[in-house]
Formats: structure tokens, sequence, C-alpha cells
């Protein structure tokens, strides 16, 4: 144990990463929420000069927030950190958070399945060192598998699928110049049926900018006519996140947000991704039924998305 230490703000510029980084936990994406406020945890292996775990707090009014508006943030870690270690830098970051006089943390944990071989961990440790549960959703996630997609399809949402097909719709991947098209058209949407996005076009515009490998444009076209979109991000080398997506109420006959999936989960299969997240289903707090059982209809396995804060 006595080669891992810990660091607050940087590590030495001779180490490196050993471990994967989630895109919301990379430098320039925390910056992208804030210029500053923003204090930096990391695991080291001095013998080996490796950074093997990382998490960044924004702290504002003694509120330390992971993330500060990303969907999660929390800890990237390594799988060859030893339990112990974890848990002593979990005790390390909330002490060391307390004697600058944070009075609240809080840390929002990505989808369970993320980092299947700590997750449990995390969250038990998270409990042992006093952290409440301040707010449980459902996310639901599709494993990407050999099979193909209608192997795992409600057989109400295959019939829609073929409707669709029979329709002439087709999937089609855009290119990253067609944000501000996709993204007007999905508001659009959304705001004929009473609801708005989280992200300005101008907030979104900026991190496809900054990251325009990471964001992947999909729709379902009739002819030159986009039926249904999604907005969707590379959160993770095989993670794929819809973050947003929505299809125009003329084509409810058709269910085109079926085909969205079915391309999507095609592209995850061709392009190595493990999961397709197809996002949390709430509405005022509460889980959005509807909603969370299509998803359901669609394949995908509901995971718990825990937001956990401890105050003092």
């Amino acid at each position: 144990m006595e080669d891992f230490i810990f660091y607050e703000g940087q590590p030495p510029a001779d180490y490196t990463n050993h471990f994967i980084h989630s895109l919301f936990n990379e430098q320039q994406h925390l910056h992208l929420q804030a210029i500053t406020g923003w204090h930096s945890y990391y695991i080291a292996n001095k013998k080996h000069k490796h950074v093997l775990a990382c998490i960044h707090f924004h702290i504002e009014d003694r509120v330390a927030r992971s993330p500060l508006k990303n969907p999660f943030g929390s800890i990237d870690i390594s799988n060859d950190i030893p339990n112990l270690v974890l848990f002593n830098f979990l005790e390390f970051v909330t002490s060391s958070l307390k004697e600058i006089d944070v009075q609240k943390i809080i840390v929002k944990n990505p989808c369970n399945v993320y980092h299947q071989d700590h997750a449990a961990l995390l969250q038990t440790f998270l409990f042992n060192l006093g952290y409440a549960v301040q707010e449980a959703e459902v996310s639901a996630v599709i494993d990407i598998t050999e099979k193909d997609f209608t192997n795992s399809l409600d057989a109400w949402e295959n019939r829609k699928l073929r409707q669709a097909h029979e329709a002439d719709l087709t999937f089609k991947l855009l290119s990253v110049n067609k944000f501000l098209e996709t993204y007007s058209f999905i508001l659009a949407c959304r705001v004929e049926r009473g609801y708005s996005l989280s992200m300005t076009i101008d907030q979104l515009q900026r991190t496809v900018e900054t990251f325009p490998s990471h964001y992947l444009l999909f729709a379902v076209m009739d002819e030159e006519k986009i039926a249904a979109a999604s907005i969707s991000i590379r959160v993770m080398p095989d993670v794929l996140y819809n973050f947003y997506s929505a299809h125009q109420h003329t084509y409810n006959h058709l269910s085109p947000t079926v085909m969205l999936i079915e391309g999507m989960y095609k592209h995850c299969q061709k392009n190595n991704f493990r999961l397709l997240d197809l996002g949390t289903s709430a509405l005022a707090g509460k889980p959005n039924f509807n909603l969370l059982d299509f998803k359901l209809r669609l394949g995908a396995r509901p995971h718990p998305k825990l937001t956990f804060e401890k105050h003092f």
C-alpha cells in the first residue's frame, strides 16, 4: 500500500495516466462548465509514476459538486486499485473538503453498469463515510452484443419498426456540421410537447466544437425530412450516451424512435461499443413510467444512477 499516494491539485508532470477518463472528467470539459472553482484529487503509484484515479469538485458557497452541470462526475479509477486504497482515498477527499470549510458534498455517480467492477464498492464506501442518497434515478441501458437488435425487441415495437421500414424511412449518421439543424429539430419537438432542453444551443455548440469526435448525430429520414433525431455522446471509449432525442409528432404512427435506436445499436456494434445508454426517465423527480417502459421494450435493462450527498 505504501506505493500509493494521494494528491490534491495536479500530480507531477512526469506521471502518466493509467485509467480511463470519462469525457465529463476531462479538464477541457470541466472548464466549459466553469473556468475557476475546481479542486481535483488523484491517486498515484509513486513507484511506477502512474496516475490511477481522479475526482473533480467545483466549490461555490461552501458546496462541493462533482460534477457542476454534467449528467455525472464522480471518480474515474483503474481496476488495479486495491479496495483499501479506494476507501482511504474517498476518506482523504472527504476530509480535505471539510478542511477548506465545505459544508456539503454532492457526488453524482454514473449509471452503475459503466464501472461495473467497482460501482458496488464505491457506493458502499460512500455509505460507510456518512454519505446518503440524495437522488435515485433509473438509467435504461442496452448491452451491445452480436445479436440482432430485434432479438430483444418487444413485439409491438418490432411491428412499428417493420412499418417504419415499409414506409421507406431510413437511418443516417449525420455530419457534426448538421448540429444546428439537429438541435433545432429536437428542441422544436420538445417544445411541441411542453418540454425544454437543459442546455442552450450556444452552450452545447461550444462543447461539440471542443470535442467534435465525441458527439454523434443520428437521424431517421423521410427522404430529405427529419422524422427523428439524436444527439449522442461517446462518454467513454465503449459507452454511447443518448443525450437528446425526439421525433416529430406527425410520425407517431410509425414510432421512428425505434428505428433510430436500431440504427444506433448497429453503429455501436460496428464501432466496438459495450453499452448504449438511453438515459434516465424522470418527471418532476419521479419515474416517467411511460418513457421508462418504452425504453425497456426496446431491450434496455434498468440500472441505478445515484447521487450522494454529505453534510458537515
